[in-house]
């Protein structure tokens, strides 16, 4: 699939024609069937860009809080009407009703420019965000969203130590700490997907009484197996 727009929002015959505007510009455009559907499908597909209809709820600000917990590397939009732009809710921009096809497709296009995901690299270690595809020491992996959101923490703050607390927060949404083990499941799973050998780490450390931290510079070691080379990490 490309680029995609995720829409939450009632159907209005003024914006159902638009897009098949945006559709004639290559971009792929998902109309939500519920705001349960909506989170769930942002959560799992990583739209480009989320367009709320903040005109048809009085609990966007709640909604669009949950979108982007659920997918914090989507552009959101929120439609406004008339009356002004809504204040306190957590989104890239607003647009006011009424407005052209035009100006929407304007709108649209800035937004995608402004925050297409960066494909991020340390080391051996790529990443590209929007697809959730990252490439290590055990080739190219799918990532579930939230290995993705734990990687690309790491990833952005490589060579420093991320606290568990920080990454219980921003990842869960959470500041309880008395239950860490969700947290090193996924950095279990994590490992298994871009180490050579998980049970010695080369890129996620552990730590001990802080967090992880992203090795930004890995040592490997090449080793001969019945006459294979294969990559080992050299032990610390």
């Amino acid at each position: 699939m490309g680029r995609h727009i995720l829409f939450v929002g009632k159907s209005d015959s003024s914006l159902d024609r638009m897009w098949p505007r945006l559709e004639d510009r290559g971009l792929h455009v998902v109309l939500a069937a519920s705001q349960r559907h909506a989170i769930d499908y942002a959560r799992e597909h990583t739209p480009d860009l989320i367009i709320v209809d903040g005109t048809v709820s009085r609990s966007s600000n709640r909604l669009c809080r949950s979108l982007r917990r659920a997918s914090p590397h989507s552009a959101l939009m929120l439609l406004t009407d008339e009356n002004g732009l809504a204040e306190n809710v957590p989104c890239d921009a607003q647009l006011r009703k009424p407005f052209t096809s035009r100006k929407l497709i304007a709108r649209v296009e800035k937004m995608l420019e402004q925050h297409s995901p960066k494909v991020l690299q340390v080391g051996g270690l790529i990443l590209d965000p929007a697809t959730r595809v990252v490439q290590g020491a055990r080739g190219e992996q799918r990532l579930t969203p939230k290995e993705c959101e734990i990687l690309t923490l790491l990833m952005e703050r490589a060579g420093e130590v991320v606290s568990r607390e920080e990454l219980m927060e921003r990842i869960w949404n959470t500041e309880f700490m008395g239950d860490t083990r969700t947290l090193e499941v996924h950095i279990c799973w994590l490992r298994k997907k871009i180490e050579a050998d998980p049970r010695r780490p080369q890129y996620i450390i552990t730590v001990r009484g802080e967090g992880y931290q992203l090795n930004a510079c890995p040592r490997w070691r090449s080793s001969r197996v019945g006459g294979v080379h294969q990559k080992r990490g050299r032990p610390d």
